[in-house]
């Protein structure tokens, strides 16, 4: 749980983790012509429906590749995991894998055009597939801050070094509340993850959190990243296994699957 944890916080790295982290017990929800406002003291999240965008531009890049991760708290305990991630034109598909979860497979693909997530399940124990397709709803978040937010500054070193034949990069990101980031980025390949990280805040606007975007800034790969948190925790991230063209099939297939359609479906009520 540790290392799952710290993946969310850093990559965002995805959803609303830090939008809807900070709401409290005292959260009321009102629904208006399909819109949910979700208020927090000074803060307000607005959840719209989702839907198509059948002018959804492609991927910038076609394959796949695997981020692997290995974290430590504070208190020494090591995890380790990965996630797998696939590539085509306007599909993308993520495996995760974690050392602490060995009952349960997950996958997920998102289609850009239909604004779906279909995320799949396989139950080792019971053998048992199944499956549950979901609209991307949009974001919006509005509201005072101030008590949460999280300053960055980035920058580029001199530092160079090749890492699995690409020339990389230093750059070095500072958050306020104490955090840092050490990321050797290439140019040599055209693959970002950041931008597989922001269709899933495509429908977010209003302030975002510098944990989930700022990497965005950086141009080009990160092929290592070492992240230290503000309590100890540390972050090891390396991207490998990079694979150019047509990605395998079997990272979007749903056969044998049971999934359930719930695009219809206001989750937010």
């Amino acid at each position: 749980m540790i290392l799952r944890n710290t993946i969310l916080i850093i990559s965002s790295l995805l959803y609303l983790q830090n939008g809807f982290a900070q709401t409290t017990p005292k959260t009321t929800v009102k629904t208006q012509s399909g819109t949910t406002t979700i208020k927090s003291g000074n803060n307000k999240i607005t959840v719209q429906p989702g839907t198509s965008n059948p002018a959804a531009k492609k991927f910038s890049f076609t394959g796949s590749y695997t981020m692997k991760f290995t974290s430590k708290d504070k208190k020494g305990k090591t995890s380790t995991g990965e996630i797998k991630s696939a590539f085509d034109e306007y599909q993308m598909a993520t495996i995760p894998t974690f050392s602490d979860d060995k009952e349960m497979n997950l996958r997920s693909i998102f289609d850009l055009k239909e604004n779906t997530m279909t995320m799949l399940f396989v139950d080792v124990k019971k053998n048992k597939k199944n499956g549950m397709m979901m609209k991307m709803p949009k974001v919006t978040i509005s509201g005072n801050t101030a008590t949460t937010a999280v300053t960055s500054t980035i920058q580029k070193t001199a530092e160079t070094k090749t890492i699995d034949g690409y020339k990389c990069t230093k750059w070095i990101i500072t958050y306020s509340d104490g955090a840092k980031c050490e990321s050797w980025v290439t140019k040599d390949i055209t693959l970002n993850s950041a931008e597989s990280v922001s269709y899933f805040t495509t429908g977010m606007k209003g302030k975002k959190s510098p944990i989930n975007t700022e990497c965005a800034n950086i141009n080009g790969c990160a092929i290592e990243s070492y992240y230290t948190s503000s309590d100890g925790t540390t972050v090891f991230m390396k991207t490998t296994d990079i694979k150019k063209g047509k990605p395998d099939a079997s990272f979007f297939t749903t056969s044998g699957y049971e999934i359930t359609d719930v695009t219809g479906i206001q989750f937010f009520k």
